[in-house]
């Protein structure tokens, strides 16, 4: 099961690869990614340090927060949200019903995986991806989003919240 560390290790992987050493990248990051990028930027090179950082709706936590903050509580019910939703069809029929045709089929093409005849389901179980959802995933420690927000702004670059 991946957590955020593990995609944040995956998103460094991909900050150094070389073929963007010669391009400026921006980073956008929404939701819960917004953790991914504090933690891969957290230790990385000034070299590859992207040019801006926008951060929109960051879910950042902090090991301050209480269980009864409205983040905290907020994080719980997407947790529960996550683990109460199908993850498993018995047909196509089933699995399409209440979606709109102009993005059905990509989204079936590329999101789903077909077990057996009998067995439609996304690639990611429920039980592997509520997890993500906990605020435990997305606590950061205030200096290491001092540390990230001083790295991107160095020679005038930027982090952005929305």
């Amino acid at each position: 099961m991946c957590t955020t560390k593990d995609f944040a290790l995956y998103l460094r992987a991909f900050l150094s690869t070389p073929s963007l050493e010669s391009n400026t990248v921006v980073g956008i990051a929404h939701s819960g990614s917004c953790t991914l990028w504090i933690f891969a930027l957290t230790s990385m090179p000034p070299s590859l340090t992207p040019f801006a950082l926008i951060m929109v709706e960051p879910t950042l936590m902090f090991p301050s927060l209480t269980p009864t903050d409205p983040r905290s509580i907020h994080g719980a019910a997407n947790v529960r949200g996550s683990l109460a939703k199908h993850d498993r069809w018995t047909d196509m029929e089933a699995l399409t019903r209440k979606w709109d045709k102009r993005v059905l089929s990509g989204y079936v093409r590329y999101g789903f995986e077909e077990a057996n005849e009998s067995d439609l389901g996304t690639g990611k179980k429920k039980n592997e991806e509520s997890p993500l959802y906990a605020c435990s995933s997305h606590t950061v420690e205030p200096e290491s989003l001092g540390c990230v927000c001083r790295a991107v702004e160095e020679d005038e670059k930027g982090v952005h919240v929305i």
